[in-house]
């Protein structure tokens, strides 16, 4: 039946589109920003691999060697960090 087809192309192309977006965006890496030491009231933590103050909610990603922000996991498929941005 034709639409049959036409839900599975749509559900494919959906698929492809949040894999895509997944893939390409950025994760919510942390990064060392020069001169700036963040708010005296924000609550931050030391990452001795990052060597960078980073927020409480943010990870080290072991896999990426990074700290990622809301970090979930390390996707396989991606290659890349699932974290708060994406």
């Amino acid at each position: 039946h034709p639409a049959v087809r036409w839900i599975g192309v749509a559900t494919g192309l959906a698929t492809l589109s949040a894999f895509s977006s997944a893939a390409c965006s950025d994760p919510g890496i942390v990064y060392r920003l020069p001169g700036d030491r963040g708010d005296d009231d924000a609550a931050v933590r030391y990452c001795a691999r990052c060597d960078l103050e980073r927020p409480c909610e943010a990870r080290h990603c072991y896999e990426c060697q990074l700290c990622v922000t809301d970090l979930d996991h390390h996707c396989p498929w991606t290659g890349k960090c699932i974290g708060g941005k994406n």
